[in-house]
């Protein structure tokens, strides 16, 4: 299957980081590209995304934001979801 025939696309980042608050900071964003409706070719591609970052403090968090687009683009909703422990 051709990647424009694809109906869902990703992409993988992966973060390293450091500041005085967190200490070392590691984590990654995964993201999903899709048509809800394949047949609407009005709507821009909806979107899913996965954040998941860790530090050597032990703070934490998992955050699901969302982006979806529909009925060609008449209606589009946001949802996002999360956990996670900040320490300072």
């Amino acid at each position: 299957m051709e990647d424009d025939e694809k109906n869902f696309k990703t992409l993988l980042i992966p973060t390293v980081t450091y500041n005085n608050s967190f200490g070392g900071v590691f984590g990654f964003m995964a993201s999903g590209f899709y048509k809800i409706n394949l047949s609407d070719t009005i709507s821009s591609q909806s979107k899913s995304l996965l954040i998941g970052t860790y530090s050597t403090n032990n703070t934490w968090f998992l955050i699901q934001p969302n982006k979806f687009y529909f009925l060609e683009n008449k209606y589009r909703g946001s949802l996002v979801l999360g956990l996670g422990q900040v320490n300072f």
